[in-house]
């Protein structure tokens, strides 16, 4: 037999050996929900190759069967990994070299005005770091901010960036009460109540009492959920903003965070605001990243925090941290710290954003109801991690 006799033999074993494969069917009548998840390695690359047989999915506890399964590929990742066992391109569509839409949000009410500078440049190393083809938009917020539809023209972003202002005004009472006692204190925490009072009337003297610091606790702890509602109002009118883009986004916030209380019973508490954001997300298809301006370093030896102690100044910062990674997660996304230059953080989350899985689940007609829905996904892959939005929107049935 010739060798070119071989290779046609070769080609027909292989379009056999292809179409029998077992191929996912759909039941009459059954409408597809399509769902975009981010599967990585342990070291954060995109996990190439699973079968539609690796997702499992539920959709308000239930589980839905994957008819359908796609990737879409953002430039070219050379050193993204196989999974063990993976399916071929054949039986596999992928979208190769698809340009990404970011949409950077600077959340002007989390920033000093001494804060300006580090989040211009996380927004100036994003703009040099992503690919040309890829689009990219700019929101401040909340108002007054600025407003820049995605865009390849780099030299626009970066003149709109210079209107950026920081709006944050840290609260400075009388009888220093930092946040994470305010958290405390509002919190019924009578030991913490005690411990700032002894420390607080030996320097004031006179007119310390527990009612003044517990009013005093609260006044901060109101002022710092003020400043977390502000945040979340802008971020829900930079969700809706973002619909009008059509396709996938990847929304990057550029923010110091802001503050949930880690306690029961504590303030301020935005919990339930951050997991409504985190539907809203679902609805404008778009997969948020958080870029968190991590102050923790400097705070812990500023004047500010004298007397109170490292641990205390860090876990202020645990706590602004806390509610924005709380609508972060909820959004399929992940927050980053930035703690000296971005761009180690940026590289993560341009490589991180750079393939995900299309998966088509069947759906249950009252499902189609035009609502969002509680959605969980898991990929039964040893050491795979699943970014995925915890709830999805369905269209009304046709």
């Amino acid at each position: 037999m010739t060798f070119k006799a071989a290779l046609a033999l070769l080609a027909v074993a292989l379009q056999t050996a292809q179409a029998q494969q077992p191929r996912p069917t759909l039941r009459s009548g059954v409408e597809l929900v399509m769902v975009d998840v981010q599967v990585l390695r342990r070291d954060g690359q995109p996990l190439h190759g699973l079968a539609a047989e690796a997702f499992e999915v539920w959709i308000d506890g239930k589980r839905r069967p994957v008819a359908t399964l796609s990737m879409v590929q953002h430039g070219t990742s050379t050193s993204a990994a196989e999974a063990p066992g993976a399916q071929s391109a054949a039986a596999m569509p992928v979208s190769t070299d698809q340009p990404r839409t970011i949409i950077i949000g600077v959340d002007q009410a989390s920033l000093q005005v001494v804060n300006e500078p580090a989040a211009a440049e996380a927004v100036q190393r994003l703009l040099t770091m992503v690919t040309p083809e890829d689009e990219v938009g700019l929101v401040g917020y909340p108002t007054p901010g600025v407003r820049v539809a995605p865009t390849r023209d780099r030299q626009a972003i970066r003149d709109a960036l210079t209107k950026i202002n920081g709006q944050l005004q840290v609260p400075r009472p009388r009888i220093n009460v930092s946040l994470a006692e305010a958290v405390d204190i509002t919190a019924g925490d009578a030991a913490t109540l005690r411990e700032v009072r002894e420390r607080e009337c030996a320097r004031l003297g006179h007119d310390c009492h527990s009612n003044t610091l517990q009013q005093v606790a609260r006044d901060v702890a109101l002022a710092f959920e003020i400043q977390a509602m502000r945040s979340i109002a802008g971020l829900r009118s930079l969700v809706e903003a973002v619909k009008e883009y059509p396709g996938r986004k990847t929304l990057v916030l550029v923010s110091a965070g802001f503050s949930s209380s880690d306690r029961i019973g504590g303030r301020p508490d935005i919990a339930f605001e951050a997991d409504t954001l985190g539907k809203r997300a679902a609805e404008a298809n778009a997969a948020i990243y958080s870029l968190f301006l991590d102050q923790h370093f400097l705070t812990a030896y500023s004047a500010a925090n004298a007397g109170r102690g490292i641990q205390t100044a860090f876990r202020n910062g645990a706590i602004l941290e806390r509610g924005l990674d709380r609508f972060t997660g909820s959004a399929g996304g992940a927050l980053i710290p930035v703690a000296a230059s971005p761009d180690r953080a940026i590289r993560r989350l341009l490589r991180e954003t750079s393939a995900y899985y299309v998966l088509g689940v069947e759906s249950l007609a009252a499902e189609r109801d035009g609502q969002v829905h509680r959605i969980q996904v898991k990929v039964n892959q040893r050491g795979a991690q699943v970014r995925s939005r915890t709830s999805v929107f369905i269209p009304k049935a046709q």
